[in-house]
């Protein structure tokens, strides 16, 4: 349920909440030597209870001694082929293996796999990785873990009348068990299951005056605000700028995204009838208005991320934070 008394100034999140689903493996791996480079990304779902598609392994390596390619690109990327993922696992060593497709630097495509051997020692986990391109091989030895994390992300949010901070207790739904009861879901840990770290600090959220205080907002006026927000402050791709406005022009729109050049963010409408309840005492209400809030801003910053709508990409039916609630509810039923 939404905390109603989270204002600015407040932290919402206590990193002893969450329950970690990524396996201890999971992260970014990084090595370079005389005979090339190579860094790799692993998500490994460790309680094995999600389909294998979630697994997913990718990469860059360079190719200075032209063992794997003979070409001059200098480099590749590699990710899995789909659902290809195995992994095998034991105290304090595991495996994984994985298909792979290759789109060399100079646009050059190729098939593979990678098998990644890890091993646990005084905590810290290495690994030694074979990579296989057409029946050429090259080995990375004890190639060590560079974080838990493939990417840091910095949210800001500005604010009309106070930030919204939308918060799932998983324990207060039916048909939830065992550690995911003690789960809660808002952006951290949503952007921590994609292996992206956010990092969100309160007191940097300002208010921001409403330019038709007693009139909803138009789209002319919530880009006017955007504009003048990224005309003021710099923005890498690796920051989100969040406005929580009030009331919507129409019951159309939620909200609307900003993208111009490297500068990225998203207006959300808290006033909009699909919100309606984020501060009731009803628990059902409220409990339905968390969930929209939520599907609603982790959808937009995933499109300041450059992630698409499933259905663009033949997958309308995906269970994913992208899609729209109403097409995967029909299907998967809530």
């Amino acid at each position: 349920m939404y905390d109603d008394t989270l204002y600015p100034g407040t932290s919402p999140y206590d990193p002893d909440d969450n329950v970690d689903f990524s396996a201890a493996i999971s992260g970014m791996y990084e090595i370079s030597n005389r005979k090339g480079a190579l860094e790799l990304k692993v998500d490994v779902d460790k309680t094995g209870r999600f389909r294998k598609g979630l697994n997913f392994i990718s990469g860059t390596v360079t190719n200075t001694d032209k063992s794997l390619w003979p070409e001059d690109a200098s480099s590749a990327f590699f990710r899995c082929v789909k659902e290809s993922v195995e992994k095998t696992s034991s105290g304090n060593t595991a495996s994984v293996k994985a298909s792979i497709n290759v789109i060399l630097s100079d646009a050059g495509r190729r098939s593979g796999d990678v098998t990644i051997a890890f091993n646990r020692s005084g905590g810290s986990w290495v690994c030694d990785v074979t990579v296989t391109i057409e029946g050429k091989q090259k080995v990375f030895n004890n190639v060590t873990k560079a974080s838990d994390h493939f990417r840091d992300i910095h949210l800001d949010i500005d604010y009309v009348e106070k930030v919204y901070w939308p918060v799932i207790e998983l324990r207060k739904y039916k048909g939830v068990y065992g550690k995911m009861k003690d789960r809660k879901l808002d952006l951290f840990s949503v952007f921590e299951d994609a292996g992206l770290k956010l990092h969100y600090n309160p007191d940097d959220s300002q208010e921001v005056k409403d330019p038709t205080k007693d009139t909803p907002w138009s789209k002319g006026d919530m880009y006017a605000v955007m504009e003048d927000f990224f005309q003021e402050n710099e923005s890498s791709d690796q920051n989100i700028w969040c406005l929580q406005a009030t009331r919507p022009p129409d019951s159309r729109y939620m909200g609307f995204s900003f993208d111009e050049g490297n500068k990225r963010g998203f207006g959300i409408f808290t006033g909009h009838t699909s919100f309606t309840g984020l501060e009731s005492g009803e628990d059902k209400v409220n409990a339905a208005a968390t969930r929209r809030f939520l599907h609603y801003m982790t959808h937009e910053c995933g499109h300041c991320l450059g992630l698409k709508h499933p259905f663009e990409e033949g997958n309308p039916d995906s269970l994913t934070w992208m899609n729209y609630a109403w097409k995967y509810d029909t299907k998967h039923k809530p």
